[in-house]
């Protein structure tokens, strides 16, 4: 069940209309157990570019704010840089916003002239596999009513053709899941949603295309679990809360989403909620667990997928302050620190320019709900934004200090080369009357026998407690 905001318990047949003979011979060839990438297999853990790269977050079909990101960021229309630096995506490129066919052809003109890289998020495998979502009828040919109020048609291009989805299907079966380079604390890794060392050394094993081994695992983990869960009647309707499943049933969906080796890596690890809420067109009762908290790899890990928000400008109207435009905010005691994890190297580039419908349906400016387009620029460990806006991600944690080496022994002194303090004692008191004097007429200006008396008596105390091996206060 790939979703775009808070789990689904739907497994139900999707209800799709029966496609051209090209479209389901598209589809096949999307879900192949091969693929091939410029003549050579295409595996679905991948080397990410070196040198300097800029990596940006969810577009959703959002042109005009990745077209005005890229002239922020220096590149032409072309991906041209003069810096030589180049674009890496974390997927979700489609759905929602007004033209995903445009971006998804810009994106893949790039992509072929070795100007760009991208990992495949949860709606392009949703479009791969077939599979109907929120947000994604356009890519049928149809128009969808997506806003939450449901008062009218959102604005989206719809596919020239059945060539035009065969021939994007075929580019999207090429590319990986997960980008790396590098070890340590200069290593980079690019999710869509999160990272499981385990789940991704099962990706990098699999040979075949993003679908195939989306079956081969869910069909692994439903053996697993033995547990399928029908969502009831109405559970799409916002205005009508359905009845809580059973604990099993909700404990076996948590169970074949997070070992899901491919579910994992695009849509990220879940866990129940207490209360369900409403989010992608369905009721929910799981939603998405916050993984980089547990973290502890030295790597950095640059990820979309979980709808960041910015602050909200002054000019919004007050009367949209209870409105949510996403689901649940997994960031919100975190708003404006870019880097989490317990090492401070887990960052989400996803801000939420994928709601920018409900901006456009209430006739709001962009970014009115705290909505962006951001990349980060690497190595600068800087967020820029596509309205000129930037955020610096703080240094790296330092490597912990080695432990201090520990200090030779030394030998003790012979007893020769120093008095003890009760040899010292008996020249102790004349040492002192010579010495008092002069102090106490620096001090009063004058040897004050009681002042001269008061320090003897303190030089001896002193050296009582040394011979008595006593701590002086």
């Amino acid at each position: 069940h790939l979703r775009g905001g808070g789990a689904s318990l739907a497994r139900r047949p999707t209800r799709e209309r029966k496609p051209s003979a090209r479209m389901q011979g598209a589809t096949d060839a999307a879900g192949g157990s091969t693929r091939k990438a410029g003549g050579l297999a295409a595996p679905l853990v991948a080397p990410l570019f070196e040198g300097p790269i800029d990596v940006v977050g969810d577009v959703h079909g959002e042109c005009g704010a990745l077209f005005q990101l890229l002239d922020r960021l220096g590149y032409d229309g072309e991906g041209n840089h003069l810096e030589g630096r180049r674009l890496v995506f974390v997927g979700d490129l489609v759905d929602r916003g007004p033209d995903s066919v445009r971006v998804v052809d810009f994106v893949r003109k790039l992509h072929s002239k070795g100007r760009a890289q991208m990992v495949l998020g949860n709606h392009e495998l949703n479009l791969m596999r077939g599979d109907r979502k929120h947000g994604n009828h356009w890519w049928w040919g149809e128009t969808e009513v997506i806003r939450k109020d449901k008062q009218a048609l959102s604005f989206q291009t719809l596919p020239p053709d059945d060539a035009w989805r065969s021939s994007t299907l075929a580019w999207l079966a090429s590319l990986p899941l997960v980008l790396e380079r590098g070890e340590g604390a200069s290593g980079v890794r690019v999710v869509h949603a999160s990272w499981d060392a385990g789940l991704v050394d099962e990706l990098r094993v699999f040979s075949g295309t993003p679908v195939a081994a989306y079956r081969h695992f869910t069909s692994k983990m439903e053996r697993e679990v033995g547990v399928k869960w029908e969502a009831p009647v109405g559970c799409d309707d916002a205005e009508t809360k359905p009845s809580k499943p059973p604990d099993a049933a909700l404990d076996a969906e948590v169970k074949l989403q997070n070992g899901n080796a491919v579910t994992v890596t695009v849509c990220g690890k879940e866990e129940k909620v207490d209360a369900p809420f409403f989010s992608g067109g369905k009721w929910r009762w799981i939603d998405r667990q916050k993984w980089w908290r547990t973290y502890q790899e030295d790597e950095m890990v640059i990820f979309g997928h979980y709808w960041r928000l910015c602050d909200r400008p002054e000019s919004t109207p007050t009367s949209f302050a209870a409105f949510s435009p996403t689901g649940g905010n997994l960031f919100a005691d975190m708003q404006g620190v870019l880097a989490v994890g317990p090492k401070s190297n887990c960052v989400c580039v996803d801000f939420s320019v994928g709601v920018r419908y409900e901006e456009r349906g209430f006739k709001l400016p962009p970014g009115a709900f705290g909505t962006k387009l951001g990349a980060l620029r690497l190595p600068e460990r800087e967020v820029i934004f596509e309205d000129g806006l930037s955020l610096s991600l703080p240094l790296p944690l330092p490597p912990p200090l080695p432990l201090p080496l520990p200090l030779p022994q030394l030998p003790p002194h012979p007893a020769e080369m120093a008095p003890t303090p009760a040899e010292m004692a008996p020249m102790a008191t004349p040492a002192l009357e010579a010495v008092v004097p002069q102090a106490c007429e620096m001090e009063n200006g004058a040897a004050d026998g009681s002042c001269r008396s008061q320090l003897i008596l303190l030089g001896e105390s002193i050296l009582q407690l040394a011979s008595s091996e006593q701590k002086p206060p």
